[in-house]
């Protein structure tokens, strides 16, 4: 409705703040299921649907958007075991328990719209970069890791934890030493550009609360928490 900072406040999850209006969720989903977004939009556009995000055209691309981050995750979980030398009937097994005996599959299907098909896309590749960065070193790996990690954050900053696996691609606490002590002195530029790429990343969520409420810097999961 064109009106960025001063949202209708009757959703719960739009944040009322003293200087506007904030959405509780960050923007990472939005980012990723652009493509398939603007898609549905010149198609209601050229075919007489409402264009308002709503409509079928756009129901049907958010559907296939989330097919399309389902299979990105499913493929680098499958390029990652291939690394670690796993058989291909134990890959090819995993990979249909991974989508049909998990949440997985209710995310991909009926709740396309929820961020959690998205997360597990980003964090499968983020393992796969982050395995090749230890492994193999090269810069570009660097910089996927650096970006994917930056995504993950956009879709929900508590999944910033996939950092966790970062130690246990390495063979000992001691391995695990030397390859940081390399990564950090012998390969500064290449941590300097990763860092800024991964900054650069989060600052699209900054420059979209900053054009809502006119700060930067939120914590809209203030309210939010574990409830058992």
């Amino acid at each position: 409705d064109k009106n960025l900072g001063h949202q209708d406040t009757t959703p719960w999850y739009v944040i009322q703040t003293p200087t506007g209006t904030i959405n509780v969720h960050t923007a990472g989903v939005s980012l990723l299921l652009l493509p398939f977004f603007l898609i549905g939009y010149l198609w209601a556009s050229c075919f007489g649907y409402e264009v308002n995000g709503l409509s079928e055209p756009f129901e049907k691309m958010i559907s296939v958007g989330a097919l399309f981050y389902a299979m990105m995750g499913l493929y680098f979980i499958r390029k990652l075991l291939i690394k670690l030398n796993i058989k291909d009937f134990a890959i090819a097994l995993i990979l249909i328990l991974v989508f049909f005996g998990t949440h997985l599959l209710n995310y991909s299907l009926n709740e396309p719209a929820m961020s959690h098909v998205y997360s597990f896309a980003l964090i499968s590749a983020f393992f796969y970069y982050s395995y090749q960065v230890f492994n193999s070193g090269e810069r570009k790996y660097f910089m996927l890791a650096a970006f994917m990690l930056a995504l993950i954050t956009l879709v929900r900053p508590i999944n910033i934890i996939a950092l966790g696996i970062v130690p246990f691609w390495s063979n000992s606490f001691k391995d695990f030493i030397e390859r940081m002590r390399i990564v950090f002195f012998e390969k500064t530029k290449t941590m300097i550009i990763a860092g800024l790429i991964f900054k650069g990343t989060i600052l699209i969520q900054g420059f979209i609360w900053l054009a809502q409420n006119g700060k930067m810097m939120q914590w809209s999961y203030k309210d939010n928490g574990l409830y058992f």
